[in-house]
């Protein structure tokens, strides 16, 4: 809560500052949250504490995750592998989880990747990056097909057939 006022409350939400007229609400409720809580630990990150990231990183990822944004969880991750090479590993695989429970393969897929080159004998990171390979391969063969089949119809004159098919193969 932001401001409590006879004209209205305005809120912070982790997406974005509301204002609601004070005859909408019912009752306002202080204590703390999630979104004050992720400020706390990202007030208190500091280079010195590399896992400190990392774990600010798990925190949003779980018990914080309403107050968890994609951005703030990719830059936690990033810093901690960056400031500990050892933290790559689980940085990564946590991002890939997270983002391809978002629906967001491709960047699922980079994370396993990175997790995987940053430590070969993580079974997890190794088992999840092959998953990945082996469906980014067929998708790119269907990419490729729907090229190949679009410069045929190019090669023939037929342009309106070509133009569809580019856009599916992306």
């Amino acid at each position: 809560v932001l401001e409590d006022s006879e004209k209205g409350v305005k809120i912070r939400t982790a997406k974005a500052t509301l204002t609601f007229p004070k005859n909408q609400v019912k009752s306002v409720e202080r204590g703390a949250n999630s979104l004050g809580l992720r400020e706390q630990k990202l007030e208190a990150l500091s280079p010195d504490n590399p896992k400190a990231y990392l774990e600010a990183a798990e925190w949003l990822a779980g018990a914080g995750k309403d107050a968890m944004d994609l951005g703030t969880l990719r830059r936690l991750c990033a810093i901690a592998a960056s400031l500990d090479p050892a933290l790559a590993c689980p940085a990564n695989l946590l991002l890939g989880r997270v983002v391809l429970e978002a629906g967001q393969r491709a960047e699922a897929a980079r994370a396993f990747m990175r997790a995987a080159n940053a430590d070969a004998g993580n079974a997890e990171a190794a088992k999840r990056w092959g998953e990945m390979r082996k469906e980014l391969a067929e998708t790119a063969r269907k990419e490729m097909g729907e090229v190949v089949a679009a410069i045929d119809d190019v090669v023939d004159g037929k342009f309106a057939e070509a133009l569809p098919k580019l856009r599916r193969a992306r």
